[in-house]
Parts: C-alpha cells; sequence; structure tokens
C-alpha cells in the first residue's frame, strides 16, 4: 500500500498542527497498514513543494482560496486569494510535480471553470451573485491550463485528471469509505449543476489516481441524487472503468471561454 502524505499551509510559522480528524485517520491507518503522514508547504511559496515532492508518484491538488471574491482577498491578505492559490499556487504544484518526475497530478477544480463568465451569469440568474465568484473561477481556469501545460512538457512522463465539482457539501473525514459509484455523476459541457460531498469528491480523486481510463480527462462532478431525473446505478464499476454510475466523459474535454 502507497503511504500518503497531506501538505497544509502551517497555522503557525515553523509548528506542524496535526488537525484531530487526520490525527484519527492515522491512528485508524495503522491498524489497517496504511501510513498517514502530515505535513507543511505553503502553494504561494514554491520553495517549500520541492524536498515534499521528492519520491512522490501523484499529488492531489485540493486548494482553495480563503475568499470567494479576489478583491476582498487583496485586501486582507493576497496570498490567501484566487489569484495566488488557484492559479499561481496550481502553477507552482504543477512545476513542482514536474521536477519531481511525479506521474499523475489530479487537480480538484470547479464546475463553470471553463467558460467564468457564462458561468457567473448563469449562477446570477439562479441567486447565486455570480459576479462575486467570477475571479475565483477564471484564475481556476488559468490553474488547470498551467497543469496541462506541465503535463504537455513531461513528454507523456506525467499525466493529469481535472476534477470539476459542483457545490461541494460537508462530511465526515471518513465518508469516502461509504461512497457507492452510483451515488456520482459525471459529465462535460459546464452545464453541470447540483452539490456533492467533499467525501465523494476525495474518493473520485483517489480512484483517479490509479485508473488508466482517467488520465487526460477533465470533467464535471455531482452528485447523482442532485440530478433531476437520474436514476442511479448501482453495479459495481468494472476493472478499468471511471468510479461512477452511468457517466458521459471523454478524454481532453477542456472547454472554453464563451
Amino acid at each position: 500500500r502507497e503511504p500518503v502524505l497531506a501538505i497544509a499551509r502551517p497555522t503557525r510559522r515553523g509548528v506542524v498542527d496535526i488537525p484531530r480528524w487526520f490525527a484519527e485517520l492515522m491512528q485508524k491507518g495503522r491498524l489497517r497498514g496504511v501510513s498517514l503522514k502530515w505535513d507543511v508547504a505553503d502553494v504561494s511559496a514554491p520553495e517549500t513543494l520541492a524536498k515534499i515532492f521528492e519520491g512522490a508518484k501523484a499529488v492531489v491538488f485540493a486548494c482553495g482560496s480563503r475568499h470567494r471574491n479576489a478583491t476582498l482577498a487583496k485586501l486582507e491578505d493576497p496570498t490567501r486569494g484566487p489569484e495566488h492559490v488557484d492559479y499561481k499556487g496550481l502553477v507552482a504544484v504543477s512545476e513542482a510535480a514536474l521536477a519531481a518526475d511525479v506521474e499523475r497530478l489530479v487537480v480538484i477544480s470547479e464546475a463553470g471553470a471553463a467558460r467564468p463568465r457564462h458561468s457567473a451569469l448563469a449562477r446570477a440568474v439562479e441567486g447565486d451573485f455570480g459576479a462575486l465568484v467570477w475571479g475565483t473561477l477564471k484564475w481556476k481556469r488559468m490553474g488547470e491550463l498551467a497543469a496541462l501545460d506541465a503535463c504537455a512538457k513531461s513528454e507523456g512522463r506525467m499525466s493529469c485528471t481535472i476534477l470539476r465539482p459542483t457545490r461541494m457539501l460537508e462530511s465526515s473525514s471518513d465518508g469516502s469509505h461509504r461512497v457507492e459509484p452510483g451515488e456520482v455523476y459525471l459529465a462535460q459541457g459546464d452545464h453541470l449543476r447540483g452539490h456533492v460531498s467533499r467525501a465523494a469528491v476525495g474518493a473520485l480523486a483517489a480512484e483517479a489516481i490509479f485508473l488508466d481510463s482517467a488520465h487526460g480527462v477533465v470533467t464535471e462532478v455531482a452528485s447523482s441524487s442532485s440530478i433531476p431525473g437520474y436514476k442511479a446505478c448501482r453495479r459495481a464499476p468494472k476493472q478499468g472503468e471511471a468510479p461512477a454510475g452511468e457517466t458521459t466523459e471523454s478524454k481532453g474535454g477542456n472547454g472554453s471561454e464563451g
């Protein structure tokens, strides 16, 4: 079983604070023969990533800016805003992964990132104040392109999977162990609405590391229960098949601004 290293920005300079929920997972992992470790690094400080990535086979980028609004982020702490986390942070992670000969890069982005203006207008119509989200989606899209560019530069040594979840709901830290294939709905076209649990997204990201069929895939993710008229398929996925029920996906569907 492959060891797992989780990294996060330090809450206090020079101190490694392990969250209680992760400490509990570490204890459970030891009982199951799984090595889980926690360390600190900062995507807005690229120099902290090189040593962390040494020997890694796969990297999952699951960072998000502190503020949904880019303007507010600049007023408080620019390094926590979408430009520095969702874009420049992913640039730093992609380049560090490429330099460390990482084989798989999985990026958790956001539904609507391919067409930020269109998505902002659609959300505004639904009362979601899309204009406030536009800055985040734009930077997420630029980060996606940086990750894809890094994979192109690797000449086949590193492949990328981009997951664009809809509105993410909170879930327990061990909820990913209880995610059924039919609970997750995958689609493309940048029109997907709905919601999905963080546990489901985490489970899909982990599965994407090992599935050959996930290489080069860009897909939106939602809970099948949030899709009107969708009946979840509860069958187990076949070997080499994406971990979802009925899916609509293709390789390289990156979308474009419109």
